[in-house]
């Protein structure tokens, strides 16, 4: 349920982060929903394949938000004029800097799962 819970609460950040209306919205647009989404996905990994360890969940997560970006890159993405929540997956511009966000987002994951989902397996039981 842990599992469940993270990835369900960073994909609802990751959504909020696009409709942000405040302060900083660029920001909020461009890169925290870069965090968010590696998050729930790491998590989501998390909740279907429990016996992943912690360094093939990073490479997985790292590897498919490496290659959405790359992908960008190529302005296939943007070419498709998909609507939303659709151009939210694959995004429409290629931005170097999505790749610290990426990465920030899936040490937050890795940490949270070591320190605290890992001391939940142990004592109560969940994110199995």
């Amino acid at each position: 349920l842990l599992c469940l819970f993270v990835s369900s609460f960073a994909l609802a950040l990751a959504f909020a982060s696009k409709y942000y209306a405040g302060p900083h919205q660029r920001f909020a647009d461009a890169y925290l929903g870069d965090v968010f989404i590696v998050i729930c996905l790491y998590f989501w990994l998390a909740l279907l394949w429990p016996q992943l360890h912690v360094l093939t969940k990073f490479a997985l997560i790292a590897g498919l938000a490496i290659g959405v970006e790359l992908l960008q890159a190529t302005g296939l993405p943007a070419s498709l004029r998909l609507p939303a929540p659709f151009v939210f997956v694959l995004g429409t511009s290629f931005d170097q800097r999505d790749f610290l966000f990426y990465g920030t987002g899936l040490m937050v994951a890795v940490l949270f799962d070591l320190l605290l989902v890992r001391w939940a397996r142990r004592h109560c039981g969940v994110c199995r």
